[in-house]
């Protein structure tokens, strides 16, 4: 039987016990805790793909076996992302269904055509080493934007740090030319609000819809957001989805 090795937190049961429930349904024998030995055909499901759990990947991958990256999801709520071999648009989807569309149940903004301020979004400094976002990026990037195209550049920090701050994405989007993230899911926020994109780490899960760099502040790109938001739907899934061990039926063998 295909084996499966689950390294998502045991504390947090609803989500754990979502995904060994889909594993099973799809035919593997799951356990819990890092993996002694891979073989072609097994799994291994951790949570993000970054430090010591990053190599244990590799090695894994290196054995035959596939990796699933699961993180929090890109729109709306109730939704985990779910990909192969990275996360955020550096793997593939498990699944291909153009109808999940509709499902996120989100609507699409026109393009916003005027703005002033360019909204700067960094994420975690979390991730796997090829895509880490410099430490010290939202603020070079602040003082690029402000050379470039003399617009105020405005950095949000992550909601991580934020204590006691309380205004929205949508509120410091307000107004704003552009946004600008590494690979924050604020730049999904900003595109469905009609804020043109520009993203800078080497893969990100929207690239379809947004712009790569700097000097297209000056000339916004307006990508695909349809595509972007097929691909979304595709990489995240409710936990009854994930139980049913939809996400995890087509992994090839």
């Amino acid at each position: 039987m295909r084996r499966a090795y689950c390294m998502l937190k045991e504390s947090i049961a609803k989500r754990h016990d979502a995904f060994i429930e889909g594993l099973l349904a799809a035919g593997y024998a799951a356990s819990c805790g890092y993996p002694k030995q891979a073989c072609a055909g097994d799994v291994l499901l951790l949570w993000n793909r970054r430090g010591e759990e990053e190599k244990i990947a590799d090695k894994f991958e290196n054995a035959g076996g596939s990796v699933l990256v699961a993180e929090n999801c890109y729109v709306g709520h109730g939704y985990y992302a779910l990909a192969r071999r990275y996360h955020n648009g550096g793997g593939e989807e498990l699944i291909d269904d153009p109808n999940r569309v509709e499902k996120l149940g989100v609507e699409i903004s026109s393009w916003r055509s005027e703005g002033g301020h360019v909204l700067v979004c960094p994420n975690r400094f979390i991730g796997p080493r090829r895509a880490l976002m410099p430490s010290d990026w939202a603020d070079q990037t602040a003082l690029r934007i402000r050379a470039l195209t003399g617009r105020e550049a405005r950095v949000r920090p992550h909601p991580g740090r934020l204590k006691n701050e309380r205004r929205s994405l949508l509120e410091d989007l307000a107004g704003a030319w552009a946004c600008v993230v590494w690979w924050s899911t604020a730049g999904v926020t900003a595109l469905l609000a009609g804020v043109p994109v520009i993203y800078r780490a080497p893969w990100w899960i929207a690239s379809i819809a947004a712009g790569t760099d700097l000097d297209q502040l000056v000339t916004p790109r307006y990508g695909d957001r349809e595509a972007a938001l097929r691909r979304i739907a595709n990489s995240q899934f409710t936990a009854e989805e994930i139980a049913s061990g939809l996400p995890f039926m087509g992994i090839a063998q």
